[in-house]
């Protein structure tokens, strides 16, 4: 008999589960995994409302404790340094700031002493008060410590090098990916009645957590400039987030609020992508962003803030058109552009599509992951051969 293949065990480590970008990455990445190869583990610093939910979609592993604040420390670095020896990590990869010290702290006193590995998938844009700014010199002070940084974007692993002084050797990159099937074949038609909107209406929509850093009050500021001369347009905001009051209040105060319509993100999001005619990503800090390439997949024209990798994304005046953030007459001129010409938006929508096909989609991404894990991990690629 065969001696049985050893498998790659890996702890993905978060600091909380939310209905958000970078979960639903990391939860992709996990489900396909291949299983002849990789044991993936999900962990959880804290259990919320939404863990509850996908525990019947993905097995997680809670390390929440409910003692007080320094033995709730103490206990779960424990419980995470158990996890390892037990299960036999060889991976472990962290995800946001807090997981990233627990981890590393685990992994370094456990007898597996496994391959550490920091994700970086942000613009360094919440590094902002005294709280964050701490939060950030103790995660400068851990990653000395981390075997490799894996960045979403080039201009994360950019300023990873300029802010944290890692050195260009210890980063990779792989950036998101997208399940095409998912947004080029949902229907719109529904949606649109739902919305009741006319089939005469055009329809400007963002697809955002509703936060300041992803800039949707700018984006209302250009939707009134637009509503000024263009009675046949709407505009839809699909998220959910602390900033949902501040932009109804704006809608008030800018007299748009019956032009706006505020979709909470429960909605099925390719349907609702797919009944935009022209899609906007109005963020001030983005390292790469998911719904670009949704939009891409949903074959729709975009207009963009020239924020993270976006410029590798959209070529200006091939796939969409790019503005600066926080121009919101640039971004109205923009938007407008596209409105006043049906060509454009064809040429744009075609051209989006055909590229994130051809760089984006789920399966090339999942190879560069494998490839990364199995040749390029430290160690790990010494067991290619019984993998």
């Amino acid at each position: 008999m065969s001696e049985a293949k050893k498998l790659i065990n890996i702890l993905f480590l978060i600091d909380e589960l939310h209905l958000g970008g970078t979960e639903n990455q990391l939860i992709w990445l996990i489900k396909n995994l291949p299983s002849d190869i990789f044991s993936p583990y999900l962990g959880v610093l804290k259990i919320n409302e939404y863990t509850k939910k996908l525990h019947g979609r993905i097995s997680i592993i809670s390390f929440d404790s409910p003692r007080i604040p320094i033995l709730r420390n103490l206990d779960r670095v424990k419980l995470i340094k158990d996890f390892i020896n037990k299960k036999a990590i060889d991976i472990v990869q962290t995800q946001f700031q807090n997981s990233e010290i627990y981890g590393v702290i685990a992994s370094k006193l456990s007898k597996q002493k496994p391959i550490t590995i920091s994700t970086r998938r942000n613009l360094f844009h919440w590094v902002t008060g005294f709280g964050a700014k701490l939060l950030f010199f103790l995660t400068k002070l851990v990653v000395k410590n981390v075997d490799m940084v894996l960045a979403n974007s080039y201009k994360v692993s950019q300023l990873c090098q300029e802010l944290e002084h890692i050195k260009s050797s210890r980063i990779s990159v792989i950036q998101n990916s997208v399940d095409l099937k998912s947004f080029s074949q949902a229907d719109s038609l529904d949606s649109r009645a739902r919305l009741n909107v006319s089939k005469q209406d055009i329809i400007i929509g963002v697809v955002a957590n509703w936060r300041p850093v992803k800039g949707l009050s700018v984006f209302l500021d250009a939707a009134a400039l637009i509503k000024k001369n263009n009675k046949n347009i709407r505009f839809v905001l699909v998220g959910h987030g602390p900033q949902e009051n501040e932009l109804k209040e704006q809608c008030d105060k800018l007299g748009i609020r019956n032009d706006v319509v505020f979709l909470d993100n429960t909605t099925h999001i390719p349907t609702i992508i797919n009944t935009f005619d022209i899609a906007v990503q109005p963020s001030f800090s983005e390292s790469f962003s998911n719904v670009l390439l949704e939009y891409m997949a949903s074959s729709k024209p975009i207009v963009a803030t020239c924020v993270g990798d976006t410029e590798l994304v959209i070529e200006d005046g091939e796939e969409g058109l790019l503005v600066n953030p926080g121009d919101v007459d640039g971004m109205a001129l923009a938007i407008m552009e596209l409105v006043n010409s049906h060509e454009k938006r064809l040429r744009f929508k075609q051209n989006a599509f055909r590229k994130v096909k051809r760089k984006w989609k789920s399966d090339i991404i999942l190879q560069q992951y494998l490839d990364f894990y199995i040749n390029k991990v430290p160690s790990i690629s010494k067991k290619k051969e019984s993998v």
